[in-house]
């Protein structure tokens, strides 16, 4: 089973007052409040174990986010301030999380990445034999793209393990809605596939490289979709001795 995360603030709280900070999840976390355009990377020196990253309604900007750990207790949070979501406004791609653990980033909108919308990446020491163990959540987000790049996605999981796509919303998309490559206990649950008549829609979930124990289940997928699901990683040429087959794999509901 993939535990984790996915339980604490399950339910997004809000505020009755417009404009007011919501209250913390984790009762005496400190909130950094982001305001629309500014970038944040300032804060990740600041940030503990515990605290919370508000985005107020409008628009902000990609980044790239290295190193941001809390832990199981006191995970980190990212989320809107506002009902109506504070929108990332995507350039190559949104928000690349590299080597994250214990985040959780809730009721986002991401639009119109090149590239992915949000990129969990554990890329890090070549020589650790072990994927980097992420337990890193996305839920309740939506992400919405209208351009032709042809290898855009949505989300994009690659070299780590412990992550979960939940309650998220694809409007249009290209290559796939999530590409999870060479992961390991990946939860895709709930995720809803909107296709746009403009764009490819090549594939709703893909899984390859040496990825394992991924389940995908409650998904909504659409005729327009041109492959709901595609578990393995294509040889060029039609020689797969030297591939590593994808392990485990379960799809219901």
């Amino acid at each position: 089973d993939i535990v984790g995360d996915a339980g604490l603030g399950a339910t997004t709280r809000r505020t009755a007052t417009p404009g007011a900070m919501p209250a913390p999840y984790i009762t005496g976390s400190r909130q950094f409040l982001v305001q629309p355009g500014q970038t944040w990377q300032h804060l990740l020196e600041e940030i503990q174990p515990g605290d919370e990253i508000i985005f107020p309604a409008g628009f902000h900007v990609p980044q790239v986010i290295t190193g941001l750990q809390g832990t199981a207790e006191r995970p980190i949070f990212l989320r809107s301030r506002d009902p109506v979501p504070a929108a990332v406004a995507c350039e190559t791609d949104g928000w690349i999380f590299v080597r994250p653990r214990h985040v959780i980033v809730e009721n986002i909108l991401f639009l119109n990445p090149h590239g992915a919308a949000v990129v969990v990446d554990g890329t890090g020491d070549s020589a650790a034999s072990a994927l980097f163990e992420a337990q890193f959540t996305m839920r309740n987000c939506t992400v919405t793209c209208t351009r032709k790049d042809p290898e855009q996605d949505a989300v994009r999981i690659r070299n780590v393990s412990d992550v979960r796509v939940d309650q998220v919303r694809v409007d249009g998309w290209n290559d796939a809605a999530v590409e999870i490559t060479d992961a390991r206990r990946v939860l895709v649950r709930g995720l809803l596939m909107a296709p746009s008549t403009q764009m490819q829609q090549s594939v709703g979930v893909k899984v390859q490289g040496s990825s394992g124990q991924v389940s995908i289940t409650g998904c909504s997928f659409n005729k327009v979709v041109r492959t709901g699901v595609r578990v393995g990683t294509p040889c060029p040429g039609g020689d797969c001795g030297a591939a590593r087959p994808v392990e485990q794999v379960r799809i219901d509901r």
